[in-house]
C-alpha cells in the first residue's frame, strides 16, 4: 500500500505492507519545490531495466529502474491505473506509484507543487 501525503513544504510518499519489501523502501520524502506536476496514466506501463527492487514481467513493480537514461520509483501493478509524480533535481525523475485516488492525489499535488498554478487554471 502507497499513501502520499503534503506534510509542510515536503511530498512523502509512505509505503506499508509487502510493499516495503518488494519495493525495498519504507518511505520517500520530496521537497514541493522539486515536483513539476502529477499526473494519472490510465495504465502504468513498463519500467525500464531494473537496479534494485521487484519486477515482474507484464505485472508488478517495485523499486528503483532506469528508463532512457533516468532512474523511477516504482510500486505499482503494470496493467492498472497510477499515478506519475515527475521531479526535477532529484534522485528519481519520476515516481510511478499506485494509490487509492490517483485523480484526487494528483490534484493535490499539483495544487501545491510548483506547477501546481499551472495545473488549476
Amino acid at each position: 500500500m502507497v499513501e502520499v501525503n503534503i506534510v509542510g513544504a515536503d511530498l512523502n510518499v509512505a509505503i506499508s505492507g509487502w510493499d516495503v519489501v518488494w519495493s525495498l523502501k519504507r518511505s520517500l520524502t520530496v521537497p514541493l519545490s522539486h515536483v513539476i506536476d502529477a499526473t494519472v496514466e490510465p495504465v502504468a506501463g513498463r519500467p525500464g531495466w531494473k537496479v534494485f527492487g521487484t519486477g515482474i514481467p507484464r505485472g508488478f513493480s517495485a523499486g528503483r529502474f532506469r528508463t532512457k537514461g533516468k532512474n523511477e520509483f516504482w510500486v505499482a501493478d503494470q496493467k492498472k491505473t497510477a499515478l506519475i509524480i515527475t521531479l526535477r533535481d532529484e534522485t528519481y525523475a519520476r515516481l510511478v506509484l499506485q494509490v487509492e485516488n490517483p485523480e484526487v492525489a494528483a490534484e493535490k499535488i499539483n495544487s501545491v507543487a510548483s506547477g501546481g498554478s499551472r495545473a488549476a487554471a
